[in-house]
């Protein structure tokens, strides 16, 4: 397929081209990880690219939850949010390349890494509360829930309202 003879529709294709290097370093140091001259993927479903950015967010996860990795509940959610945080740095990087948003034709459409994106957000969150959740419930102190985090809060401005008293 060549390019289109609308002056609009061959600017979206030109801008869509990869052409060398970029002149940004953040760019150009993923485009020499593996990203070809061409169409562009974003890798989030393979495996090779997704581990080593898995295994850092397995290990900050376990760090920041430890009581809930003794668990084996807490070890699939770890598991799994891991591999949900790698896939979204993945997806992130491609979207800061290419942008969420790509012209059909006439249409404006998001990007399918874009929908993607949003759906991987909401489920990492919903991993995070659980493990949260899991840390409190077997007692190893952990990530606090709001109510306790204000309730520290509030005791920590007493005391210092108290000194300044003094």
């Amino acid at each position: 397929m060549g390019l289109s003879s609308d002056p609009e529709r061959r600017a979206a294709q030109l801008a869509n081209l990869v052409k060398g290097q970029s002149s940004d370093p953040a760019v150009a140091a993923r485009q020499r990880r593996g990203l070809s001259p061409g169409r562009q993927v974003h890798g989030a479903y393979a495996a090779a690219r997704r581990q080593p950015l898995e295994d850092e967010h397995r290990t900050r996860l376990a760090a920041q939850f430890p009581g809930a990795i003794d668990t084996p509940a807490g070890q699939d959610l770890v598991n799994a949010a891991a591999k949900r945080a790698a896939m979204l740095d993945l997806f992130g990087a491609w979207l800061s390349d290419n942008g969420p948003i790509v012209m059909r034709g006439r249409t404006v459409e998001v990007t399918a890494p874009a929908r993607e994106l949003r759906h991987l957000l909401d489920a990492h969150e919903r991993a995070v509360f659980q493990l949260a959740a899991l840390e409190r419930e077997h007692g190893h102190g952990g990530v606090p829930s709001l109510e306790d985090y204000l309730a520290q809060r509030a005791l920590a401005a007493g005391q210092a309202d108290g000194e300044a008293n003094r």
